[in-house]
């Protein structure tokens, strides 16, 4: 009896292994900036069948979350979204933070390939966190919507990489700068929504 709960325990030890052999396999190919792998490929690095890489990650969209969920294993964002409406000008700066304290991961992510869809994916949670704070004082769909999106595109990674590396510009003021940017947007919407 002990036997069979051994073999049972090593073969489930196996099979974690595996899938975390493959995920590793992916999360390397995505900071390579690789387009993504065949699946003939990613078995053959991660080494293992192709059989395997199936019945762990039957499709593209369960690589994806699988590389979502490693991502936020190492780093987590739920700290940096909106709390409520009046806290949106402060997550832009906690958002800054996280892109230059975790810089090797989402550069990793601005490639193309896999890593294109999974800074994609991961973007839903983001934008659906400011969808709810910003519903808080605004109650126009089409605003809101107008608004997350005017937020989610000017307080980009690739935004802070370039004006702290090519425009040289100091972090506070990148804070600063985009902070004023969206309390702009904000007080604009809002000062709409109430007309």
């Amino acid at each position: 009896m002990s036997q069979r709960a051994y073999n049972n325990a090593n073969r489930e030890l196996k099979k974690q292994q595996s899938r975390d052999a493959i995920v590793q396999t992916m999360v390397s190919q995505m900071a390579d900036g690789r387009d993504d792998l065949s699946v003939a490929e990613l078995a053959k690095e991660s080494g293992v069948s192709l059989r395997t890489v199936y019945q762990h990650f039957p499709d593209k969209a369960a690589r994806i979350e699988a590389i979502n969920l490693w991502i936020n294993a190492q780093v987590d964002m739920s700290c940096v979204y909106p709390k409520s409406f009046d806290d949106v000008p402060f997550y832009v700066e906690r958002l800054i933070d996280y892109i230059l304290q975790n810089e090797i991961l989402i550069r990793a992510q601005m490639s193309t390939g896999l890593s294109k869809d999974v800074r994609s994916y991961r973007k839903l949670a983001h934008a659906q966190s400011l969808r709810d704070a910003l519903a808080e004082r605004l109650r126009d769909a089409p605003s809101i919507e107008r608004l997350t999106a005017l937020i989610i595109s000017t307080v980009r990674a690739e935004a802070v990489f370039d004006l702290r590396d090519i425009y040289n510009m100091p972090v506070s003021e990148i804070k600063s700068s985009l902070r004023r940017m969206i309390e702009l947007f904000l007080d604009e919407t809002a000062a709409k929504s109430h007309r």
